[in-house]
């Protein structure tokens, strides 16, 4: 098969619910105009039970301080914004530092939660 490349606004995909066994996008988040709609546009479009993992550049525990940390985010605003908010309809989601100084970062991995596990946690 061959592959598909795809232009498309992150938080206006165009693909329909439920299509991809797995989702991942790295980098960029906090700068997109809507970062809160990507992410729940990136659940939307995982199956059910699919994992979906996104990081973006951050300050984490062990984050530069002083003139480094006023460098960095001269040089990309991005590690100054705040962490998107995770989307509703995941579970078992967890956080992980994923680079250390000079390119500090984070990420997340999320699962959607399968529709079996969505009746029980409705009962």
């Amino acid at each position: 098969m061959d592959p598909l490349l795809v232009q498309a606004n992150a938080s206006y995909l165009p693909f329909a619910d439920d299509s991809f066994d797995a989702v991942f996008h790295f980098g960029g988040v906090k700068l997109f105009s809507e970062p809160g709609r990507a992410l729940d546009e990136f659940v939307r479009v995982a199956k059910p039970g699919a994992l979906v993992a996104w990081g973006d550049e951050g300050f984490g525990a062990g984050a530069p301080t002083g003139w480094r940390r006023r460098a960095l985010q001269r040089i990309n605003p991005g590690f100054a914004e705040p962490v998107p908010p995770l989307p509703d309809g995941v579970s078992d989601a967890t956080e992980h530092e994923v680079m250390k100084w000079p390119a500090p970062g984070w990420s997340w991995r999320e699962r959607r939660p399968s529709p079996a596990a969505k009746r029980l946690a409705a009962l």
